[in-house]
């Protein structure tokens, strides 16, 4: 047995390391199940019962929660905007910090414009940046889009395009940070 402090640590240490990491994954294992699941299962007990917020006491009424739902048009819209929510940051999450690591592979001068763009963009699409340059895009009276005949936020589907695009720029702001 040489004393070389290249050879693999011994089955002892290994089995150890195993149990340890096993212990963790149980730790956080019961922290996911306090923290999500039990809210979740309360949340999921409630929905089938009908009850006043605050009030002690509840009827259980079975799906006839879910069937009020489900016949409700506000239900369906809010649905339909969720799904373009998660489809839009999907997208932006996948796709901003691979086009980073694409543009980063190239050249040293190409790899340092791009970070110094990314990382503009970085700032210009953080929450309080936005909110100025919403500020200043709808402004009564100096505003970009003031001479639209009606306002664009205060339609439907005006206000649907506005939160989706605002949203669009803080996920790219946030994928560009975390991946970018």
């Amino acid at each position: 047995m040489s004393n070389n402090a290249s050879e693999s640590p011994s089955t002892g240490n290994r089995v150890g390391a195993i149990i340890l990491g096993l212990l963790f994954l149980l730790l956080a294992l019961g922290l996911f199940v306090l923290v999500q699941l039990t809210p979740m299962i309360g949340t999921m007990s409630s929905s089938f019962q009908l009850s006043r917020f605050g009030s002690p006491r509840s009827v259980f009424v079975g799906l006839e929660n879910y069937t009020r739902l489900f016949e409700d048009e506000r239900y369906w819209g809010a649905s339909g905007f969720t799904v373009v929510m998660v489809i839009v940051r999907v997208l932006l999450i996948a796709t901003v910090p691979l086009i980073g690591l694409l543009a980063g592979a190239g050249n040293r001068g190409v790899r340092a414009a791009t970070q110094v763009l990314l990382s503009l963009i970085a700032i210009i699409v953080t929450p309080v940046s936005l909110a100025v340059i919403w500020r200043v895009m709808f402004d009564p009276q100096f505003g970009l889009f003031t001479g639209l005949d009606e306002p664009l936020l205060l339609t439907p589907g005006g206000a649907r395009i506005g939160v989706i695009g605002l949203d669009a720029l803080v996920t790219v702001g946030v994928a560009l940070a975390a991946g970018g």
